[in-house]
């Protein structure tokens, strides 16, 4: 049964099924790195931010051997459940390991970890 909601509107409540596997969490860290330029008493006068991108990780139950499924170390990746960008676009999604975790009275599942790059098209 879909849960009802009452009150606040706007909220996001649930993920959505991706294809594959039933999905138990998802996070996405935005980041840049920095360069940082000092004057002659180690005050910071300047700073770069470069490289943006985000790593994100999905852990999900497999259902069928596709999608998130079947993921392939050094492939890509298309999620359904997209997370607010925070300044970091969405952009082509590597995968970067898949561990499997199971354990006793719980479904067996693996966690997709990867690396979103803003400046290469999905």
């Amino acid at each position: 049964m879909p849960a009802s909601i009452l009150g606040t509107s706007g909220a996001t409540f649930g993920l959505q099924e991706e294809s594959g596997g039933l999905v138990r969490t998802v996070s996405r860290t935005p980041q840049v790195d920095t360069a940082e330029l000092a004057d002659g008493d180690g005050d910071i006068v300047d700073v770069a931010l470069f490289k943006p991108r985000a790593d994100f990780s999905v852990t999900v139950v497999k259902t069928s051997a596709t999608g998130v499924g079947a993921p392939v170390v050094g492939a890509s990746l298309t999620l359904v459940n997209a997370l607010p960008d925070f300044g970091v676009t969405p952009g082509k999604k590597a995968i970067l390991s898949v561990p499997t975790t199971g354990q006793a009275e719980d479904w067996l599942s693996h966690t997709i970890n990867g690396r979103e790059y803003p400046s290469i098209a999905p």
